[in-house]
């Protein structure tokens, strides 16, 4: 077996209290400076412990808090990981935290009412043409889920052209945001679409594409803004039945 690199892990330095939370945030910055890049591999927990001059169980908790984290992925038999940083760990952070504060449904929407015509708006600004191309697909998909889709077809749809607009604002941490409430919002919209989804919705996904396309960032906040209180509407009735 190769030796392993642990030049970058000399750095970290510990003091007494929660020792395997002090390691964890140090490989954090590590990760997020790119002194350690996705894919590689961290070194073993035996090899850690020397250097750091800590217990193994220590290192592995901090291990596991990244893991937690979603910033490493554990392979029981292959060793430790760096993962790609996406927007999953934030999806799955967010939708902890709601279920574990018991936010309502209403607390979801007044999030959803700040985010996505904000998102809008910079995606009129930001948005490439390559995004606007996607775009375009996303929202004659979404149309035609409406029309000829199931309600598992149009949720889906519909979540991934509020995901394209998260993404072509071109700010990786509000689109991370938007799509975490765009994931929450799901299952209520399959939901309400059994029942009946009405067509205004769905007009103003068209409206908010064509202020897109425009360059029009006003124009798509009152697009998105006029489709998240029509969806409020109607998936509030249903959040209201449960």
């Amino acid at each position: 077996m190769p030796m392993e690199d642990l030049t970058v892990y000399r750095d970290i330095t510990v003091s007494r209290g929660s020792l395997h939370e002090q390691i964890a945030d140090r490989i954090q910055a590590f990760i997020v400076e790119r002194r350690i890049n996705p894919g590689a591999r961290i070194p073993s927990d035996r090899a850690l412990a020397k250097t750091l001059n800590v217990s193994r169980p220590t290192v592995r908790a901090a291990l596991h808090l990244l893991q937690h984290r979603g910033l490493v992925l554990i392979k029981p038999g292959s060793g430790t990981y760096v993962t790609s940083l996406g927007s999953a760990p934030i999806i799955e952070s967010v939708e902890r935290f709601f279920s574990v504060k018991d936010c309502s449904f209403d607390d979801l929407m007044q999030v959803r009412e700040l985010i996505e015509p904000g998102a809008a708006a910079l995606a009129a600004a930001n948005a490439t043409l390559e995004d606007i191309e996607v775009l375009e697909r996303k929202v004659e998909a979404l149309e035609l889920a409406f029309e000829t889709g199931g309600p598992r077809e149009l949720a889906l749809a519909d979540s991934e052209f509020h995901t394209v607009v998260g993404n072509a604002s071109h700010n990786p941490l509000l689109a991370a945001i938007a799509a975490s409430i765009t994931h929450l919002v799901r299952d209520w919209t399959e939901e309400s679409s059994t029942k009946g989804f009405v067509p205004e919705v769905n007009r103003t996904h068209r409206m908010i594409f064509q202020a897109i396309v425009e360059r029009n960032p006003e124009e798509a906040r009152k697009a998105s803004l006029s489709h998240t209180s029509l969806a409020r509407e109607v998936l509030s009735s249903l959040a209201h039945e449960q």
